[in-house]
């Protein structure tokens, strides 16, 4: 079975490890969950330790920034590995998340 885990470095900072794929991304949206009600105006997402993702793990960075509007957060994701970054500008979706490289 596959596992990846999302590990706080913060209250506001986080860092995805694993895979974001289809057999994944439920649990790492049930990890999540509690991550949106901490204090703050900002949420940040390191993707650096992402292995391998999909297209399920491309609707959840857009789940994620549906729960952070509702929480009335910004969100950020940071240090997208190539391959989600590609996912992003083929579905045309690059100028919706805010995603970096960086």
């Amino acid at each position: 079975m596959e596992s990846s885990s999302i590990n706080s470095v913060n209250e506001n900072r986080h860092k995805v490890v694993g895979k974001m794929i289809f057999a994944t991304v439920p649990d790492l949206l049930n990890q999540s969950g509690e991550k949106f009600n901490v204090p703050g105006t900002e949420i940040i997402f390191d993707l650096a330790g992402v292995v391998h993702a999909d297209s399920a793990g491309l609707a959840l960075l857009v789940e994620w920034c549906r729960l952070a509007g509702i929480a009335q957060k910004k969100i950020k994701f940071v240090k997208v590995p190539s391959q989600l970054l590609n996912l992003t500008k083929v579905s045309g979706l690059n100028h919706i998340l805010a995603l970096t490289g960086e």
